[in-house]
């Protein structure tokens, strides 16, 4: 199985189709609510956070993904915003001028990165003076939550123990997330959990459709056809038969400010 391209056209609505969740909206808020700031969203996929920016009160929101094919799926989902626009560009090479941003968000974006300060050096350049950086991913200890009904995920390492090594290998750690965004001049450095709900599925089978499009997890394109219908098997052989499957996610947001020199 290949590795996804998330530059691969086929790939395009793979994260989109969604809306945040009110939980995580109201976490956002607690921490730096958007309203009246000039948003940044860096790795925007389909732009599902970055509409959950905007209908938070950010007076703009500029989506960043390096993917073209994403970038036109998250145009053509936002067309009715107003103050938001998507280019394309890497985390390492933002291509905005300095000072545009009062809060930047990057959510599941760092692990897909081999280093992490360049990135934070690209989010001081363009965080305005007393900006906030908001760095949403998994640390290792994230990922390592029981399996069960809301712990979806936690089914795909238990039914492949390779997938876990595999995804332990791309987890930054807590230090080194703070090492990189106090080296890059950032301070006021914290973290907050949240267990977030990533999807409602109306039945069991929905979710197994979910599954099998491999929506918003990039994780199981390191399995094969094959071994997705064996996954689904085991999944719902865990579930209830009917009924909503509430899929729920934990996370680990950083929080840094850009203080006055």
């Amino acid at each position: 199985m290949t590795p996804i391209d998330f530059r691969d056209p086929a790939n395009r609505h793979m994260y989109s189709g969604r809306d945040a969740s009110k939980e995580w909206r109201s976490c956002i808020a607690s921490i730096c609510d958007p309203a009246g700031l000039r948003a940044v969203e860096i790795g925007c996929g389909g732009g599902i956070y970055t509409r959950a920016l905007s209908e938070m009160g950010a007076t703009s929101v500029n989506g960043i993904d390096n993917s073209e094919p994403m970038l036109a799926t998250a145009r053509e989902a936002n067309r009715d915003l107003v103050g938001v626009t998507f280019k394309q560009g890497s985390a390492d090479n933002i291509p905005l001028p300095a000072d545009p941003a009062d809060l930047i968000l990057a959510r599941g974006l760092i692990h897909h990165l081999p280093t992490l300060d360049d990135f934070a050096a690209e989010c001081a350049r363009i965080l305005a003076t007393g900006g906030t950086a908001l760095i949403q991913d998994r640390t290792i200890e994230d990922t390592r939550q029981p399996a069960g009904v809301d712990n979806i995920r936690g089914y795909f390492f238990e039914c492949f123990p390779r997938l876990r090594a595999y995804d332990s290998t791309r987890r930054w750690s807590d230090e080194s997330v703070r090492s990189a965004l106090s080296g890059a001049g950032l301070s006021g450095i914290t973290a907050t959990s949240i267990d977030e709900t990533r999807a409602i599925h109306a039945s069991p089978a929905a979710l197994a459709d979910q599954l099998r499009a491999r929506s918003g997890r990039s994780i199981l394109h390191e399995l094969t056809d094959n071994e997705i219908e064996a996954l689904i098997a085991y999944i719902l052989a865990r579930l209830p038969a009917e009924g909503e499957v509430v899929e729920r996610d934990q996370w680990t947001i950083w929080s840094a400010t850009l203080a006055l020199q």
